[in-house]
């Protein structure tokens, strides 16, 4: 129970930080409902009944009449119209709030952290039970205060009456709330298990609906794999809801007969008393029938609630261990600033495994001097991939140092480390979104013509050509949202990969794989392209055509983790090594 009130504050803390009109909007409505349903229920009931039959006075009577009537109209108006609207634009403003605050907390963890599976089912559930839980633990922290308020009143007014009314009601009521806290951690269990099975059902959704996956769905047989995968996780679904649904039903079952059987206890002890000994007349019995009724109402929903409190405790107590899950860095006073300029790299007997086992780099010593152009090639599985991520600190070393411009690279300022980085991936991701934001990919003002000018520079400068007519900058890629979206080819997807390289005001450009989707010939004009507009700046090269590394300063043969050779391209084909015998069979695939 502690835990449960604990999450509850925290929710209502949460919402009030972020939205402190909403939190009066709220206080104030439950104000409200107090008065309107004790004072101008309970209580209204009885004067209005004692002035009909007992007074008799019809004055009274249309005075009273005319009070509830105003009372209801500008009831009504306030609670359900002005204050629901109000509650609903908050609603809006507090989901996207917390999920912002749970993107923002995904961009900030270590990438092992990300490529976790249970990261990826943690991230799935907070995405869809965070937001909703933190509002309903709000407005039901609101509905508790009043239904313990309106306990009491009633309550207090019923015992002026008759106490032994109070029995029942409570009794039945303690019966249900507990049967109810054990269908709640049933509950509980069962989001639980559903969370990673429904995650395999929502890929292969995506899957189908993402345009790039046509052609190999229409032109092999993976559909009918995704689809036996799909009819699997449903399967465990339905068994998983059997499981936990049949021990739900039964204490549900208990729980309707327990309530049931206790809520008409009071209505039958005082139709006895009123028949057998005339204890009551018609205005006190119509009161206590009402109050009982109230607090009955009121007794319901703290019980019932508390399990919903508690349910969405579980869903905020792991928003808020999501929230504090170790973040990828700490900024500090300390941390120094990478010089803006062409920036030198030195890594220096770097080894590195993903799981402290198999070691996926070894020993890899390399100096890449400031604005020289080098190129990494190997075997697929060599290690040139994982190599650029300890570049770009995603991971850090099991051992050895990496340096950039003579000081250790993580006693930089992280982000402002990273930003000396402009890298080309070898699958291009488009966002649908504007091209400008694709290649920039900032938020772009649209009257800053500064940026809008660089942006136009390096399309042009990367060759990528649109249909005329378009504002270019402008032009939203893909038809995700938009109808009148473009979709670009695999050429033109990195011909905006090296614009993306060309705006940014990098020292160090990483181009990993960039050719992949190009014929020769585009391939050859890419890489001219590439040493033309790199000019000045560091640049890392992966690549496995050789053709590619031709021009480079160094080429930095990997093979099994280590680097085997090193040189230029003619002296490296003069080592008839592991370069010349890779270059010898691409020569031969070209010439056949």
């Amino acid at each position: 129970m502690k835990k449960s009130i604990r999450s509850l504050l925290r929710s209502i803390k949460t919402v009030y930080k972020n939205d402190h009109y909403r939190f009066y909007l709220l206080a104030f409505r439950t104000a409200l409902e107090i008065i309107n349903s004790f004072v101008f229920g309970v209580l209204f009931l009885k004067l209005f009944l004692g002035a009909l039959f007992v007074k008799q006075d019809s004055y009274e009577i249309c005075v009273l009449i005319t009070i509830q009537l105003i009372w209801q109209f500008f009831y009504r108006i306030i609670v359900d119209r002005k204050i629901y609207l109000s509650i609903e634009k908050s609603n809006a403003k507090i989901l996207e709030t917390v999920n912002c605050s749970l993107y923002d907390k995904a961009v900030s963890l270590k990438m092992e952290t990300i490529e976790n599976p249970a990261f990826q089912n943690n991230l799935r559930f907070n995405m869809q039970k965070a937001g909703e839980a933190l509002l309903s633990d709000t407005d039901n922290g609101f509905v508790y205060i009043k239904s313990i308020i309106l306990l009491f009143l009633n309550g207090g007014l019923l015992v002026t009456y008759e106490p032994v009314l109070l029995i029942p009601i409570v009794i039945g009521f303690v019966l249900s709330f507990v049967i109810e806290i054990k269908n709640n951690q049933y509950r509980m269990n069962k989001f639980d298990s559903l969370n990673p099975i429904y995650r395999k059902t929502e890929y292969v959704k995506r899957i189908f609906r993402t345009p790039n996956n046509g052609q190999d769905i229409k032109t092999t047989r993976i559909a009918d794999v995704l689809i036996k995968h799909y009819k699997d996780a449903n399967d465990n679904i339905s068994r998983t809801i059997d499981k936990y649904d049949k021990k739900i039903c039964i204490i549900s079952v208990f729980s309707v007969v327990i309530t049931v059987l206790f809520k008409y206890i009071p209505y039958a002890i005082i139709c006895v008393k009123a028949l057998m000994f005339h204890n009551f007349n018609s205005s006190e019995l119509a009161v206590m029938i009402t109050s009982a009724e109230s607090m009955r109402g009121s007794l319901n929903r703290i019980f019932s609630l508390y399990p919903v409190i508690q349910l969405n405790g579980f869903f905020v107590s792991n928003y808020f261990d999501f929230m504090n899950t170790e973040e990828e860095y700490t900024e500090t006073a300390e941390e120094k600033m990478p010089l803006l300029q062409a920036n030198d790299i030195l890594l220096n007997e770097v080894t590195f495994s993903y799981n402290g086992e198999n070691r996926v780099l070894e020993d890899v010593t390399m100096e890449i001097e400031a604005g020289k152009k080098i190129a990494i090639v190997g075997k697929n599985g060599s290690g040139k991939t994982t190599l650029i991520k300890l570049l770009l600190r995603f991971y850090d070393p099991c051992s050895g140092k990496i340096y950039m411009d003579g000081e250790e690279i993580d006693r930089y300022n992280i982000k402002q480390y990273r930003e000396r980085f402009g890298i080309a991936y070898q699958n291009t991701e488009l966002y649908a979104v504007s091209l400008g934001e694709n290649v920039l990919l900032s938020p772009i003002d649209i009257y800053d013509k500064q940026i809008r000018h660089r942006i136009k520079e390096s399309i042009v400068k990367s060759n990528l050509s649109l249909s005329e007519g378009r504002n270019v900058i402008d032009t939203v890629i893909t038809r995700e949202f938009d109808k009148e979206g473009i979709e670009l080819s695999g050429g033109q997807a990195q011909k905006l990969a090296l614009a993306r390289v060309i705006v940014k005001d990098s020292g160090v450009v990483v181009l990993d794989e960039p050719s992949a989707a190009l014929d020769p010939l585009s391939e050859y004009e890419l890489f001219q392209n590439m040493l033309r507009n790199t000019e000045g700046k560091t640049c890392i090269l992966i690549s496995h055509r050789l053709s590619a590394c031709r021009n480079v300063d160094v080429i930095y043969v990997m093979d099994g983790g280590r680097v085997v050779e090193k040189g230029n391209h003619l002296e490296l084909l003069k080592q008839e090594g592991v370069y010349s015998d890779m270059w010898k069979h691409q020569a031969a695939w070209y010439s056949t």
